[in-house]
């Protein structure tokens, strides 16, 4: 009966020893899995600030347009619908900017639940 034992006993650690290789192995893919998110997240949230940045330009370059239209339409010049295509346009772009914000602000909250609380410069993605 003690070899039977003996040889259960060494069965189980093989045992043992090889789920603690596999759960070793999901840890690690699991971690790059994780890693490859980040990257993603970050590389995300950097388009959406330069489309923002990009947006903003325009919507500052739309707006001068806008002012400039304005005055020629009270001396006389231009037509109510070339204004209100202004003001329409305008709004879109507006409407574009707010919902980039909205798509980096998920992002940022996204990376705040995955990274914790990491000061706002060290929060770039691992090497």
């Amino acid at each position: 009966m003690g070899g039977g034992r003996v040889g259960q006993r060494r069965d189980r650690r093989a045992d043992l020893a090889t789920r603690a290789i596999e759960l070793q192995a999901t840890a690690a893919r699991r971690q790059d899995a994780i890693a490859q998110e980040l990257h993603q997240l970050f590389d995300r949230a950097e388009d959406l600030e330069r489309s923002i940045a990009l947006a903003q330009a325009q919507a500052a370059a739309h707006r001068r347009r806008v002012e400039l239209a304005t005055i020629s339409y009270q001396l006389g010049d231009g037509s109510t619908e070339a204004m209100q295509q202004l003001w329409q346009r305008t709004e879109e772009l507006e409407a574009a900017i707010a919902g980039l914000e909205v798509q980096r602000d998920r992002i940022r909250t996204t990376l705040d639940r995955l990274c914790g609380d990491l000061p706002q410069e060290s929060q770039s993605p691992p090497p």
